[in-house]
């Protein structure tokens, strides 16, 4: 059982409705989204279903994470086959989650993994500095063809250094390789390079 939090504050999909935020303020929330979900994988759950609907906000800025629903605990290794492991979304194939937040992999049927939340991550990132989203097919048909496509939009090569780095991570279509080496993180908290609005 997932116990919920009442936040009353607005979703950060709501303050996407009036534009791209000032890079700092999307830093402070990205890092909290980051740090939410490093600690939901540290107890072994994916979350599954990330957007701005489901990252909601205090006053303060400070984030929770919303909507649980399609999450799953991670599986245990292949080689282990007396595992407990129980998935918390039904079972059954398909695609689950929001198209236009979706991994390459989950766009194909797999399942999500702790790669596919960071997928998610990177999009969410990419579109509080932009104010658009990088995935928005007119149809689903569409939305999955742009996701079996993928790469990065050119508006990322007008993004700091940092941001591009992290992004590249972040956003690889193989999930063995997606991925923020620690400096890179680190490089991008403590940036002096962002200004306080960004043409893009």
């Amino acid at each position: 059982m997932i116990v919920m939090e009442y936040v009353e504050g607005p979703s950060l999909r709501e303050l996407l409705k009036r534009g791209p935020l000032d890079p700092g303020r999307a830093l402070k929330i990205f890092r909290q989204i980051l740090r939410a979900i490093h600690d939901a994988h540290a107890a072994a759950i994916i979350h599954g279903d990330l957007k701005p609907e489901n990252i909601l906000l205090k006053e303060d800025d400070t984030v929770k994470l919303a909507d649980f629903g399609l999450a799953r605990q991670i599986p245990a290794p292949a080689d282990d086959s007396n595992s407990d492991t129980v998935l918390f979304t039904p079972v059954g194939a398909g695609i689950r989650g929001t198209p236009s937040y979706l991994s390459p992999e989950q766009a194909q049927g797999n399942q999500s993994t702790p790669q596919s939340d960071l997928f998610a991550c990177g999009l969410i990132l990419l579109e509080m500095l932009t104010g658009k989203k990088a995935i928005e097919g007119t149809n689903l048909l569409q939305t999955l063809h742009e996701i079996a496509q993928w790469q990065l939009p050119p508006s990322t090569e007008e993004l700091p250094q940092p941001v591009q780095q992290v992004l590249s991570g972040l956003l690889h279509p193989d999930p063995n390789h997606r991925a923020v080496p620690a400096p890179h993180l680190k490089q991008l908290f403590s940036t002096t390079e962002i200004p306080d609005q960004l043409d893009i």
